[in-house]
């Protein structure tokens, strides 16, 4: 662990030990992060961003500075601390200290041996089978070509990589993931990895062994924050806006079924899906998170419409503590009108999935211990998202990610 990192997660556990509060509701209520005296999530200030610096080649300009009064995003205090290229480093302020490993209680239904299951369970819903619905670009010769690519958003020149299957055609609508990269990644960190971090080992966080040709893959550059490390603050909106944007050009140029479009990511790139997933509901399909938390300025009770949702967190994990992803995982069955139940502990080092029962949309949740073969079992174990079980030479994770988008 290199000096920065290990500064930053002292500054983390620090900075997150609040008074534990109580839990309200029947069916993992939860939803608030942030800490303060009277249990209210308080407003931070985010941090700003000078220059965009995608990386990949794409132009660099000045941005606008981001507004203090965006909810939720990384705190002045907790920053985005300076930490070596290419390293992951987040802070999430939430009233829980990490390590603690308290479950929801009031109302919820105890574990049972069927809760735990690498597959849906039968009472769980299933999608309805659904016709396509062809973008503006089906039936047309495209311009927009693979690789990066670059426009222009709120003012500011922002970039993304475009993959599509090599025997594309013009008359399919394509499904349409979106991969956002967590705090110090890039483009290139999902599109080849492994990075410095070796947090995907397989491109595109592994799914793209998986498609068999059926997905568009679109990677978007978070902009580079003055104190270091590239991200998803969203302040008034503005990586939504430019998400709203990417899906505007690669509609009118390419053929994608607007009707399945998803949004994943990993951490930092976990909190703008969520983000996504709560005020974008009418254009993304599902969220498949990794370590989710509400990060990039988007607050839970702005997530009114029920959306499919697939989260995946390590119950060690010391940058968005376990609990804040149990918030997230709480607002979305809360949501989305599922049964109550507590997630259980998965077995040591391995891992355990649960379908929730009840829900208007399919809601799925797995958690993790340290596994075997990771890049960081000693210091970031549990913060990683493509995790893997004793004796496998690779991750569960994208597997289970992917039989959670294709069953749409």
């Amino acid at each position: 662990m290199t000096m920065q990192r290990r500064s930053f997660v002292q500054l983390v556990r620090s900075a997150l030990l609040c008074r534990r509060q109580p839990w309200f509701g029947a069916a993992l209520t939860l939803g608030v992060v942030g800490c303060s005296s009277d249990g209210r999530a308080p407003a931070t200030a985010q941090p700003s961003e000078a220059t965009t610096a995608p990386g990949q080649g794409g132009p660099s300009t000045t941005a606008d500075a981001p507004g203090a009064n965006a909810p939720n995003g990384p705190g002045a205090e907790g920053g985005l601390p300076g930490s070596t290229a290419g390293s992951e480093g987040q802070p999430v302020p939430d009233r829980f200290a990490p390590g603690a490993k308290t479950k929801p209680g009031g109302g919820m239904a105890p574990p049972s041996e069927a809760d735990v299951s690498d597959a849906a369970d039968a009472s769980t819903v299933v999608p309805t089978a659904t016709a396509a619905v062809p973008s503006a670009g089906c039936g047309r010769a495209r311009t927009l070509q693979d690789g990066l690519q670059t426009l222009t958003s709120g003012g500011i020149a922002r970039s993304y990589h475009l993959e599509t299957p090599d025997a594309y055609d013009n008359t399919r609508p394509y499904r349409v993931v979106f991969m956002f990269h967590w705090n110090y990644g890039s483009i290139d960190a999902i599109v080849n990895p492994p990075d410095a971090d070796q947090n995907t080992e397989r491109p595109f966080y592994g799914m793209g062994d998986l498609t068999q040709g059926e997905t568009i893959f679109i990677v978007p550059q978070g902009l580079v924050n003055p104190g270091g490390g590239a991200g998803w603050a969203n302040p008034d909106n503005r990586d939504v806006t430019f998400t709203d944007d990417m899906l505007a050009a690669i509609s009118a140029d390419l053929c994608i079924d607007t009707s399945r479009v998803f949004t994943t990511g990993f951490s930092y790139g976990a909190g703008m899906s969520v983000a996504l997933a709560c005020v974008r509901p009418d254009k993304f399909r599902a969220a498949a998170v990794y370590a989710p938390a509400f990060i990039s300025g988007v607050t839970p009770d702005q997530c009114a419409t029920p959306i499919a949702t697939f989260e995946s967190h390590g119950v060690d994990d010391p940058i968005i503590d376990y609990q804040t992803g149990l918030n997230v995982l709480g607002t979305f069955t809360a949501l989305n009108g599922c049964t109550a139940q507590t997630p259980p502990e998965p077995a040591v080092d391995a891992h355990g999935c649960v379908s929730f029962e009840g829900c208007s949309v399919p809601t799925r949740f797995c958690n993790f211990g340290a596994g075997q073969g990771n890049p960081f079992n000693t210091s970031l174990r549990g913060h990683y998202p493509t995790s893997k079980d004793p004796g496998q030479s690779t991750s569960w994770v994208p597997t289970e990610a992917w039989s959670f988008i294709s069953q749409f």
